[in-house]
C-alpha cells in the first residue's frame, strides 16, 4: 500500500470539500464559475490517482478512502428514483358530438374517439364583422386505461389560435382579441367532485402546456379502468370577424404518473405522486 499516495488523494478530496463549500456560497457567476472549474481540475487528478491505484495495488484504499465503498468514511452515494421526467399525458376526446361550429378528426359536431385535437371555427359577425363568439359547452374523456394504474397529477391545455381575413376586408376593432379564448371547467373523475380549484368556468390559458409550472388541484385521486377523466370546454370571446375567419384548435391533457402497468410491472413513484405526500386531512 502506498501511504504517499492515501495522503494525496485525502488532501485532494479534502480540498473538493471546501471548494463545494465556496461554490455554494459564491455571490456572482463569475466566481461560481472559478470555484467550478478547479473541482473539475481536482476530479481529473483523482481520475489519474485511481487509475494509477489500480496498477500498484492501492485501489481498495482508495476507494474506501473516497467514501464510495462506506469504509473509513461516512459518505454514501445512492440513486435517486426518476423525478418529473416521468409525467405523462393521457389526452382527452370529443367522445359525444360537438356543437355547432366545432370540429373534430370526423367532421363537424362529429364524436371521434381517435383524434384528440379539436377545432372551433368562428361564426359570421354582424354587418360591422364584428362577432360575440360564445360556443356550445362541450363534454372531453380520456379513454378506459384497463391496463394501468393511473395517479392524477395535473391537467394541461395546448392552443393554437388562427385569425384570417377574407378578402381582405377585415380589420381589428379596439381592444379586440385575434382568436377566440377556451374556457375550462368541472373536471372530474368518474362521478367524482369538481378537482378543479374554481366552481366555474376558468381561462384555459392558466393550465397551458406553454406554462413553466403545473397548476395544482384540489385534490390527486387514483384513476382506475372503467372510470374516466372528464372536463367541460368552450370558446369564447368577442372579435372582429367574417364566417371562418378566427378560431382556436385545442387538445386537452391530464397529466399523471403510472403507478402500476400490467406489462412493465410495478413503479416507484414520484413524491408528487405518492399517496402519503397528497394524503387528504381528516
Amino acid at each position: 500500500m502506498s501511504r504517499a499516495q492515501l495522503n494525496k488523494v485525502n488532501k485532494l478530496i479534502e480540498h473538493r470539500y471546501g471548494l463545494e463549500d465556496e461554490a455554494e456560497s459564491a455571490s456572482t457567476q463569475i466566481q461560481y464559475d472559478s470555484v467550478m472549474a478547479d473541482i473539475a481540475r481536482i476530479d481529473a487528478q483523482l481520475e489519474r490517482e485511481h487509475a494509477r491505484a489500480t496498477q500498484i495495488g492501492n485501489y481498495a484504499a482508495i476507494e474506501a478512502m473516497s467514501g464510495i465503498t462506506g469504509e473509513g468514511s461516512l459518505i454514501f452515494q445512492v440513486d435517486s428514483p426518476a423525478g418529473v421526467g416521468r409525467l405523462t399525458r393521457l389526452p382527452f376526446f370529443p367522445e359525444d358530438a360537438v356543437g355547432t361550429n366545432y370540429v373534430t378528426g370526423s367532421g363537424d359536431t362529429t364524436a371521434n374517439t381517435s383524434v384528440p385535437t379539436v377545432g372551433y371555427v368562428s361564426p359570421a359577425g354582424t354587418a360591422n364583422e364584428v362577432n360575440i363568439a360564445n360556443g356550445a359547452v362541450i363534454t372531453l374523456k380520456t379513454p378506459k386505461i384497463s391496463w394501468a394504474e393511473i395517479r392524477v397529477v395535473g391537467f394541461e391545455v395546448d392552443m393554437q389560435g388562427t385569425n384570417f381575413a377574407i378578402g381582405g376586408t377585415q380589420a381589428l376593432v379596439s381592444n379586440s382579441i385575434p382568436a377566440p379564448k377556451l374556457i375550462v371547467s368541472d373536471l372530474k373523475i368518474g362521478g367524482g367532485a369538481n378537482l378543479f380549484t374554481h366552481e366555474d368556468y376558468a381561462d384555459a390559458q392558466i393550465y397551458s402546456s406553454e406554462s413553466k409550472d403545473i397548476c395544482g388541484l384540489r385534490s390527486y385521486p387514483v384513476l382506475n379502468s372503467p372510470n374516466q377523466a372528464q372536463v367541460d370546454a368552450a370558446a369564447v370571446g368577442v372579435m372582429t370577424s367574417l364566417a371562418g375567419s378566427a378560431g382556436i384548435t385545442f387538445t386537452c391533457n391530464l397529466i399523471c404518473e403510472i403507478i402500476s402497468d400490467d406489462e412493465y410491472g410495478s413503479h416507484l413513484p414520484g413524491p408528487y405522486a405518492r399517496g402519503q405526500a397528497i394524503a387528504r386531512r381528516s
